[in-house]
């Protein structure tokens, strides 16, 4: 095909994509202003697998003249059947290209694909196949935690300008334990009071009070790190005029020791009516107040040096039901379990006594994460911050490969959610709700999570100079289907409760910034195909960038 002169100054895009379970890499050419099926006439499309390169040629009338038109597209590296003949056609408002795949873009055999090609250029592709693992690899929990780990000492930064958010270095970090321990603690042990001396309450202490923030320590979990307010550089928490109130609507004050021993006290008195000589003591405040077992007493054995006969002052210094009774008093939060990270809260997280307030970065005013906090509170309501992976680094730079939550971005941590909620609920469909207003914002419909596909624009064959052609690779996405709803009316946000409600769709909720840069990201991805290709049973087709 011969080279011509493209004497338009349009624009024209590309989008490759292929789907795990089709054979076919399929090219959508667009420019947004031409009607190929009635304009481009005499349209040919050859391959050249050496330079992997697609041209597309075809020829209009533009004032009474025939004009020629040639287009030039990188074609990503993958196996292409070279005995199977291209097919195209053209489109309304786009060409549409096909090429016949020998093995699925995730195939093994494909895995250095890239490197067995380019043995010419081994430094130049051993960087590239670094910086592209390093980038496609799994958004992973347990990763994080062990590179924190061997790290030994880690400071946090602002990932927009490199501002030190830490006080002192961290050294010590904790994954968040499981959200369902009431569940685990009953299921296994039971509720009842004589259930292996009272150890699902043991548990469920243990669960509860592993939330707790505590200066120095870091709480992972897949979305965030929660960290003491105390260990913050420069932060200062304005303090309210009017005390703080918990969940059940008492003031939360200093707890004195004689307040303790009377807690005590009356456990204490609670156990002698029950005549049990020196096995335990009833503490049933504090079952009420985690495990939502009224009817029932649980128990904590004593049975190590501790008798009946243990007076007030000695149960007040017993170490761990202090704890316990401190536990009843000063975290009540936890007694429907945690509170959630801050960037995705379920329904279970919600609590109308706790609104989420953002935390900024304080020279730049950048988002770098949230804080629950009492109904006209400013202070944290269990002493911690949330900060999101994907707006801190671990490294002053945060783009380097010192930043252990470089590979974090919100897409593709939402999309972590989405799809493990897409395994363990069987639910496909999920609704994004404003975690202030509690608003539906976004409605989302999973299609597939095996889809590959890139974007770029065109280059056209000039006379005489011909431009390099940039390498390109296939992303793995999710192809989504999703409707704003932010400007719905009441009558159309009951529809979108009632779909929900019918498909038992998901409901999460995000601050209403998240839930912006979120709908954006579905907007740029929702412009790489053309029109006819972005609409489907009333919804906007897009796709979103996944980890791995």
């Amino acid at each position: 095909m011969e080279s011509s002169v493209n004497r338009s100054p349009r624009k024209w895009c590309f989008t490759w994509e292929t789907l795990s379970h089709l054979p076919t890499l399929r090219l959508y050419l667009f420019d947004g202003e031409t009607n190929p099926s009635s304009q481009c006439g005499n349209l040919k499309c050859s391959l050249n697998l050496e330079q992997s390169l697609l041209l597309v040629a075809w020829n209009e009338e533009i004032d009474d003249e025939r004009v020629d038109f040639v287009l030039r597209i990188p074609v990503p590296r993958i196996l292409v059947d070279p005995g199977s003949p291209l097919e195209f056609k053209a489109r309304e408002d786009h060409i549409e290209v096909k090429l016949v795949m020998i093995l699925p873009v995730d195939h093994p055999l494909l895995s250095n694909f890239d490197s067995v090609l380019n043995l010419g250029n081994r430094d130049c592709c051993q960087g590239r196949e670094r910086s592209d693992s390093a980038r496609l690899s799994p958004l992973s929990l347990d990763s994080d935690f062990k590179r924190l780990t061997l790290d030994g000492s880690v400071h946090f930064y602002c990932k927009s300008c490199s501002e030190r958010l830490t006080n002192e270095p961290l050294r010590n970090f904790v994954e968040m334990p499981s959200a369902n321990w009431r569940e685990v603690a009953d299921n296994w042990f039971g509720s009842c009071c004589c259930s292996f001396g009272g150890i699902s309450e043991k548990l469920v202490y243990a669960y509860a009070n592993s939330y707790t923030c505590i200066k120095g320590t870091c709480l992972l979990d897949n979305a965030s790190i929660t960290i003491c307010k105390d260990d913050l550089l420069g932060f200062v928490f304005p303090v309210d005029d009017e005390k703080e109130l918990d969940l059940v609507g008492e003031t939360v004050t200093d707890v004195s020791y004689e307040e303790e021993n009377h807690q005590a006290n009356k456990a204490t008195e609670a156990t002698a009516e029950h005549g049990n000589s020196n096995e335990s003591i009833s503490l049933s405040p504090v079952s009420h107040a985690n495990t939502h077992m009224d009817e029932h007493h649980c128990c904590i054995d004593l049975s190590q040096g501790t008798s009946m006969g243990t007076n007030c002052s000695a149960f007040s210094n017993n170490e761990h039901l202090r704890k316990i009774v401190d536990l009843e008093i000063d975290q009540k939060i936890f007694k429907k379990g945690p509170l959630g990270n801050g960037f995705m809260i379920n329904t279970y997280n919600l609590s109308n006594d706790i609104e989420w307030l953002k935390f900024v970065c304080s020279k730049c005013s950048a988002l770098l994460g949230a804080y629950p906090s009492f109904r006209k509170g400013s202070l944290p309501a269990d002493g911690g911050v949330r900060l999101f992976k994907h707006c801190i680094a671990t490294s002053a730079s945060g783009g380097s490969e010192g930043n252990i939550f470089r590979r974090h971005t919100l897409p593709r941590t939402f999309v972590d959610w989405l799809l493990e909620s897409a395994t363990d609920d069987l639910s496909f469909r999920t609704i994004v709700k404003d975690l202030g207003t509690k608003a539906p914002m976004l409605q989302i419909v999973l299609l597939t999570c095996k889809a590959w596909c890139c974007s770029g624009c065109c280059l056209d064959t000039k006379s005489g100079t011909e431009e390099s052609l940039p390498k390109i690779n296939l992303l793995p996405v999710v192809k989504v289907l999703y409707a704003d709803c932010s400007l719905l009316t009441e009558a159309e946000s009951r529809k979108i409760e009632k779909w929900a409600s019918k498909n038992q769709a998901n409901e999460v909720y995000m601050m209403a910034c998240q839930i912006k840069e979120l709908k954006r990201s579905l907007e740029l991805a929702q412009e790489t195909l053309p029109l006819s290709c972005s609409l489907l049973q009333g919804l906007l087709l897009s796709s979103l960038e996944r980890s791995h």
